[in-house]
């Protein structure tokens, strides 16, 4: 499979409507790497990472259940779940996941723990054999990186700022530390490749619903700001253009953005695949929408994506 560029036709995606179980069906699969599986998981169930956050917590919610029986079932006992919620890029090891919150899931009838590992604010991690990362999304990317040599793998939340950091954008954000790095760039230094490296992102929101207008009267000198460095420096693809005037609506494209962050850091333009999800406009045979939307006003409901490392 690494021999083949990755698009699209090499993806398995498998929509269905979920089960009122302990393992729910994934709303959609993809299986973009031997070694990687990832199960996004949306609506009707709620799979914010804020409800597990402490080991009490496994008894005031399901969500700690509902993953692990997942992850249980795709052989995995190990859940690395760092909080991404600040967008800062991080890239973290197991060793700084100190909080280990232990599930009891079943195989059968036998019982057995699983262990999810939190307690550090990092938008990623790298993942061993038979280990998953999880992450809760309301809108942004989820991308995987392996080494098709080692089959070293790191998972990541890429949203607008761990993709741009606002040290890039704002003067005022600058601490006269070093320039701050995108998560692709500390996915790929922690990632420490022997040979090509193969990625692939999921589950976000499509541009022509990733609105920053120029005109906004809060925010549309930043908008203007930002939509002009993104052109300049990755391409106007990053914007969607159908009209010399649609630039002023900013619809940024974070496919379009990782993509070209990652071929600028050397990785093959033919190694670079992507899904065609929409958080914000996909919906089901009912018409209701099968994802949780920030910007769609869904508010504090998340998706859920497990990464999934095999071997």
């Amino acid at each position: 499979m690494f021999d083949k560029p990755l698009t699209d036709s090499i993806m398995t995606r498998e929509k269905s409507e979920l089960v009122m179980d302990k393992n729910p069906t994934p709303t959609a699969r993809f299986d973009p790497f031997p070694n990687v599986t990832i199960l996004c998981f949306g609506r009707p169930l709620d799979w914010s990472t804020s409800m597990v956050i402490t080991q009490e917590d496994v008894a005031r919610h399901d969500l700690a259940h509902r993953i692990a029986g997942i992850a249980l079932a795709h052989e995995t006992k190990v859940i690395l779940a760092p909080c991404a919620q600040k967008s800062n890029g991080v890239i973290c090891q197991r060793s700084d996941l100190a909080t280990k919150i232990s599930v009891q899931a079943m195989i059968g009838m036998v019982p057995i723990n699983v262990s999810v590992e939190r307690g550090f604010d990092a938008d990623g991690t790298i993942i061993g054999p038979r280990e998953a990362f999880y992450v809760s999304t309301g809108d942004c990317l989820v991308g995987v990186m392996t080494d098709k040599g080692s089959r070293r793998t790191v998972a990541f939340h890429a949203s607008r700022e761990s993709l741009l950091p606002r040290q890039w954008l704002d003067p005022d954000q600058h601490d006269g530390g070093s320039r701050k790095m995108s998560v692709i760039e500390n996915a790929l230094n922690q990632l420490k490749p022997e040979g090509e490296v193969a990625a692939f992102f999921c589950n976000g929101i499509n541009s022509t619903h990733f609105g920053h207008s120029w005109d906004d009267p809060v925010h549309g000198v930043r908008n203007q700001s930002l939509c002009e460095f993104v052109s300049a420096r990755y391409g106007t693809r990053c914007i969607e253009q159908t009209t010399l005037d649609d630039i002023r609506e900013g619809k940024l494209s974070l496919h379009e953005l990782a993509r070209n962050q990652c071929e600028d850091s050397g990785i093959k333009p033919g190694n670079i695949g992507s899904d065609s999800i929409d958080t914000f406009g996909d919906t089901g045979p009912d018409g209701k929408p099968i994802w949780w939307s920030y910007r769609r006003g869904d508010g504090r409901q998340r998706n859920g994506v497990l990464v999934i490392r095999k071997f």
